[in-house]
C-alpha cells in the first residue's frame, strides 16, 4: 500500500501560495505538509494532483492511502480499510478505494484540517514554537557560522530563536521568539522581529516584521511594517512597502479568491503574496489583499484586495507578457545560484495559460 498525499480541489482556498505548488509543498510551521506527514509516518509518501502543471506521482491504485494534505495532525487519523472514507465537517480527510466495484462507507469524524490559507498565517507560531522546542530542544539554538555584530537583543521568553549557518544579524536588531532563521539570511540592522515568524533560507530582511511567513528567496531589505503575512519565494519587496494587518473600525477582515469573497472572521490579517511577485518602492497594500505569483506593483494607490497571476499594476491593471516574466525569474535565480529547469518553466508556461479563465472573470 502507498500513501498518497491528494490535492482536491480545495486547493483554490490557498492562493497565491497554491498557484505554484501542490497543498504537500505549503509551509506550517518548521515544516511543508509532506515533511510533516513524512515524519509521521517515517516513509517517502507520494503525491497526486489533478492540475496537470503541478508535478504528481502516477494516480493511485486501489487499495493506496489517500489523505488530505491539510490535515493539522497526522496522528488523529485511524486505521482505514478498503472501501472506506472519513469525512470530518464535509471535507474529505482520507480513503482508501477498493479493487471491488461497490459503495464506500463513510465514517464521519472530528479531525481539525485547514480549510484556507488564512487560517494557517493565523495559527503559525503556535505551530512553529511546538516544532522548534520539539526539534532543537532548547530556547536558543544559533549554529556555526552565524555571524552576529552586537549590539543585538534575542528574547526567548513567548518561543525559541533558531538562526541557521551562514546567517548574518547586524547591530542593533531586536529578534523575539519563536522564530527560525534559515541558511544564509541576512538580518539587516535596526530590525525588529516579533510575533512569530519564519524566514526561510536566502531571506533579506528589514525595516518591523511581525508574524510573517517567507519562504525563502525573497527580500524586505528596506524600512516599512509587514504583518500577519505569507510571502512566498523570489519576492522583493521595495523600500518603504507596508501593509495593514487591522482596520481601522476593527471589524472582521473580508477576502477575495478570485471571483468569491470570504469573511475570515479574523481582526489581523496582512498581504499574501505569490512567487516572483514584486513591489515599488512606498507600496501600500490594505489588510487582506491577496497578489498571485509573477505580478508588478507600483501604484500609488490601494492595490485590489486580489491581484491575478501576472499582473501589472500601476494606473490601470495589464497583462504580463509571459516571456518577459520568465526573462526576468531567470535573472532573479540565477543571482542566487539558481537555474530554471524546464520543469519549472513549463509550470510557469502553464500557470499562464491556465490564468487566461481568471482575466477574462477580471476584466
Amino acid at each position: 500500500m502507498d500513501i498518497y498525499l491528494f490535492e482536491g480541489d480545495n486547493w483554490k482556498n490557498f492562493i497565491p501560495i497554491s498557484y505554484t505548488r501542490g497543498l504537500w509543498d505549503i509551509r506550517i510551521g518548521l515544516f511543508t505538509q509532506k515533511e510533516r506527514f513524512e515524519k509521521f509516518f517515517q516513509k517517502p509518501l507520494k503525491v497526486y494532483s489533478y492540475r496537470n502543471y503541478i508535478k504528481s506521482d502516477e494516480i493511485p491504485k486501489p487499495g493506496d492511502l489517500n489523505i488530505n494534505p491539510m490535515i493539522k495532525d497526522p496522528s488523529l487519523l485511524p486505521e482505514i480499510k478498503e472501501g472506506e472514507i472519513i469525512v470530518s465537517s464535509g471535507e474529505m480527510i482520507a480513503s482508501r478505494s477498493t479493487e471491488k466495484n461497490k459503495d464506500f462507507k463513510v465514517i464521519e469524524l472530528d479531525i481539525p484540517y485547514y480549510r484556507y490559507l488564512y487560517e494557517i498565517i493565523d495559527e503559525f507560531p503556535d505551530v512553529l514554537r511546538s516544532d522548534l522546542y520539539e526539534n532543537f530542544k532548547q530556547d536558543k539554538y544559533i549554529e556555526d557560522g552565524v555571524e552576529i555584530i552586537q549590539p543585538v537583543i534575542i528574547n526567548t521568553r513567548d518561543g525559541p530563536v533558531v538562526i541557521k549557518k551562514g546567517s548574518k544579524i547586524e547591530p542593533f536588531t531586536y529578534i523575539e521568539g519563536p522564530v527560525y532563521i534559515g541558511e544564509n539570511s541576512l538580518i539587516k540592522s535596526g530590525t525588529r522581529i516579533t510575533g512569530g515568524n519564519y524566514f526561510g533560507k536566502y531571506s533579506k530582511i528589514s525595516g518591523e516584521i511581525e508574524h510573517t511567513i517567507f519562504l525563502g528567496y525573497s527580500n524586505k531589505q528596506h524600512y516599512g511594517f509587514l504583518g500577519h503575512s505569507y510571502v512566498g519565494e523570489w519576492v522583493n519587496l521595495g523600500a518603504g512597502t507596508t501593509n495593514s494587518d487591522l482596520k481601522n473600525n476593527y471589524s472582521e477582515i473580508r477576502i477575495k479568491i478570485e471571483d468569491i469573497e470570504v469573511n475570515t472572521n479574523l481582526r489581523f490579517l496582512g498581504l499574501m503574496i505569490g512567487d516572483h511577485s514584486k513591489s515599488a518602492i512606498n507600496t501600500s497594500f490594505n489588510t487582506g489583499t491577496i497578489v498571485s505569483p509573477f505580478s508588478n506593483i507600483f501604484t500609488r494607490n490601494f492595490p485590489p484586495k486580489y491581484i491575478p497571476p501576472f499582473s501589472w499594476v500601476g494606473d490601470k491593471i495589464e497583462r504580463y507578457d509571459i516571456e518577459k516574466a520568465i526573462k526576468t525569474a531567470e535573472i532573479v535565480m540565477k543571482r542566487r545560484g539558481v537555474q530554471m529547469d524546464e520543469a519549472y518553466k513549463n509550470m510557469v508556461i502553464s500557470l499562464f495559460e491556465e490564468s487566461e479563465k481568471i482575466w477574462e472573470q477580471f476584466q
